[in-house]
């Protein structure tokens, strides 16, 4: 009798150490599958203490950081091969003080010269190369894999400062935000009528949905430079909506409604529940924007960054200096 006993604790012993060893193995590949896939860590983008122009900085972290993108794609978001997923026409990185509840916002020209990964149509690795930032994505999947290459851009380019979270979203995404809120009011800085009659000149607006797609798409882009004028208008939409879902988002239901809604245009890591406390961080001041000049590059119009005034400017945002 003992013995049999002793048979089956064996048996089970041996079927234990066989699932440990399984479920063990299964976590590994997992967890390589998650490294391979999402090359951002924590441990390589923070850093707490830097030295500039003499002074010793630390990093704020009382900001969490979160990187919005619009997609050049009008359809729902949907994973595709390497060079099908779009481009970012928009980049705004907002950094949300978690003791203020207050946000600051960053805007970064999609032309931006920065070092990208690159990779072939079935997503091996290829090579780094400089090029406008915007392609970046597009190196993706169309999806969460073009996110995580997008926000590591913008880390390294920002001087690997660390970045939170992010959310992408489809033009059509912008049209639909706006059609849920009754559509966005902007009021025209400039004369705009090329792009449609109704932007003149110090009119107030209600953008719908195609409207708004107009207004914060439109780029002509046999002028040099045109992307500039863009990220003014995209600018402006951007404090307009945020203002406004604000004053429309007041119950946590209609919060998360509209994430609901927003999820087949939308690529996000921020759950729902952090969105219903971030809605309420009031946006402080007009979006600032990344320092540097256009110029024409052998094809297209080329952002090449002022380094040192970034620098500053990242320092400013990111940092708080040490007391001596």
């Amino acid at each position: 009798m003992k013995k049999r006993k002793y048979i089956i604790l064996g048996i089970v012993t041996v079927l234990l150490v066989a699932v440990t060893v399984v479920l063990a193995y299964r976590m590994q590949q997992e967890k390589k599958k998650e490294a391979d896939y999402d090359e951002y860590t924590s441990g390589n983008q923070e850093r707490n203490y830097i030295t500039y122009k003499g002074e010793k900085y630390k990093y704020n972290y009382d900001l969490r950081t979160v990187l919005f993108m619009g997609i050049d794609e009008e359809n729902e978001i949907e994973e595709r091969k390497v060079g099908d997923g779009g481009q970012t026409d928009s980049l705004v990185l907002f950094a949300m003080d978690t003791e203020k509840k207050t946000t600051k916002a960053l805007s970064i020209s999609r032309d931006t010269m920065t070092d990208i990964k690159t990779y072939d149509m079935n997503g091996n690795p290829l090579s780094t190369e400089r090029a406008q930032i915007a392609l970046q994505y597009a190196y993706g999947d169309g999806g969460r894999r073009s996110c995580v290459l997008t926000r590591e851009a913008v880390s390294n380019l920002l001087y690997q400062i660390p970045i939170n979270a992010y959310v992408a979203l489809t033009m059509e995404g912008f049209s639909k935000i706006t059609d849920e809120l009754g559509g966005v009011k902007i009021t025209m800085a400039e004369d705009y009528t090329h792009i449609n009659p109704a932007f003149k000149k110090g009119e107030t607006v209600t953008l719908n949905g195609e409207m708004a797609q107009q207004y914060v798409r439109y780029r002509d882009t046999n002028v040099s430079g045109s992307n500039n004028e863009r990220m003014e208008r995209q600018s402006l939409f951007i404090e307009a909506l945020v203002q406004q879902l604000q004053e429309e988002m007041q119950e946590t239901k209609d919060v998360v409604q509209l994430y609901k809604k927003m999820e087949p245009y939308m690529v996000t890591d921020i759950s729902e529940g952090e969105l219903k406390k971030m809605i309420n961080y009031k946006l402080e001041g007009e979006v600032d924007k990344v320092p540097g000049t256009v110029r024409q590059g052998e094809k297209y119009d080329e952002f090449v960054v002022d380094n040192e005034k970034l620098q500053e400017k990242v320092v400013k945002t990111f940092y708080k200096r040490e007391q001596r």
